[in-house]
């Protein structure tokens, strides 16, 4: 079998931003400040199918699974998805917060794994297949060298999908002449991670004849930015 890295950790950062500026506040604006810290946190044991169902509704595994098509084809919304088989899934969730007297942070965390498969095919003819994108190019040549939908075509997917978001919201205060608390700065932090692998095998009809070709999937995309603002 073929395999193809799709795509190896990628990574982007935004350079943070700071804007200074005026903050005024009056009387009637004024609060205090509780200092306090305290969280929540929640993982999943293997999920089955109706367990996952009882916890989302069943078109999610169809999101998931157009989340699978986006990262080979150029428009995967011209795809219809069919026969989606949840064989696992694992869950965890977080989120915390913590208050001093001149910072509050807040954190939110969300990460979760899918086992599936799946069935794709445009029902259209002569569509634009995979993106064009230099880590796709060996892929293209294997698979499809005009790069055009078939209708006869049909994809199937046997892959694990992995998704993790984290964001961090950071606000500091101090208070002013008069008494009150004022922003001077707030940061905003997100990281973002996506994997795909597993293995595809696409079918279609040739001269009265089946052809079957496969290939496998190893994708891995990770970005993070953060940006703040200093008042």
């Amino acid at each position: 079998m073929r395999k193809f890295l799709l795509a190896a950790a990628v990574f982007a950062l935004v350079a943070a931003m700071c804007i200074p500026i005026s903050v005024f506040a009056d009387d009637s604006d004024a609060w205090d400040v509780e200092e306090k810290e305290g969280g929540v946190s929640w993982e999943s044991d293997t999920l089955t199918k109706d367990e996952y169902l009882k916890l989302y509704p069943a078109d999610t595994l169809d999101f998931v699974a157009s989340g699978v098509l986006d990262v080979l084809f150029d428009d995967g919304g011209v795809f219809d998805i069919t026969e989606v088989v949840l064989s696992e899934a694992e869950i965890s969730m977080s989120t915390g917060e913590s208050v001093t007297s001149d910072k509050a942070v807040m954190v939110n965390s969300n990460s979760e794994t899918y086992r599936l498969t799946f069935k794709a095919n445009c029902p259209v003819s002569g569509e634009d297949l995979f993106k064009n994108a230099q880590y796709l190019k060996d892929l293209i040549r294997y698979l499809s060298p005009d790069n055009e939908t078939r209708s006869d075509g049909v994809f199937e997917f046997d892959v694990e999908c992995k998704e993790v978001t984290v964001g961090i919201f950071t606000q500091e205060y101090t208070k002013n002449s008069a008494g009150n608390y004022v922003v001077t700065y707030v940061e905003e932090k997100e990281k973002d991670y996506k994997s795909v692998t597993g293995d595809v095998k696409y079918t279609y009809e040739e001269a009265g004849e089946t052809v079957e070709k496969e290939f496998s999937i190893d994708y891995v995309t990770d970005s993070a930015f953060t940006v703040s603002t200093e008042y």
